[in-house]
């Protein structure tokens, strides 16, 4: 996982500082749904991924989980979410399931829980991203869930990933 960084003088949200890495291209293949507000699809798409973890345990190249953000709309909020494993070879990707492509490059990263996520991204956005010179890049938001995270706990770190580049 990788590790924000907090304000040494601070303990809230708003004093997250993203550490920013490279990473490369990565071919997701899961199940989706189309978010329009009601959170708790969130819940029955992983309860869905949870069910099925063993088929995607044997596409994956790892023991990670995916949720992506795709093809959102900044008017009304509304997003495809897409729950699944990186795969190498995603021609051989079962009908029912939907292939999302993460471009490389470079993200900023940080670590987050359920219950922390909103006001961490909000810090993240709104105070940390102004003036750290960086923007917001073009590539889709991503959740990492590493194999040591804890669905049915609350506070479960996890690491966020937001797509930067640098201001000229």
């Amino acid at each position: 996982m990788a590790h924000s960084k907090k304000h040494p003088d601070s303990d809230d949200s708003a004093a997250v500082i993203p550490e920013i890495v490279d990473r490369e291209p990565t071919t997701v293949v899961g199940i989706q749904t189309h978010y329009e507000g009601d959170d708790s699809i969130f819940e029955a798409l992983w309860q869905e991924f949870g069910q099925r973890w063993d088929e995607f345990q044997s596409l994956a190249t790892g023991d990670e989980a995916f949720g992506v953000m795709t093809d959102v709309d900044l008017e009304t909020m509304e997003f495809d979410y897409t729950v699944g494993v990186a795969v190498d070879t995603p021609d051989e990707v079962p009908d029912e399931l939907v292939t999302v492509d993460v471009p490389g490059g470079s993200y900023a990263v940080f670590e987050t829980t359920l219950e922390r996520f909103e006001s961490d991204h909000e810090a993240v956005l709104s105070e940390w991203l102004p003036q750290s010179g960086y923007e917001h890049g073009a590539s889709p938001e991503f959740e990492l869930y590493g194999p040591e995270f804890e669905s049915g706990d609350p506070t479960s770190a996890y690491d966020y990933y937001v797509p930067v580049t640098p201001t000229e």
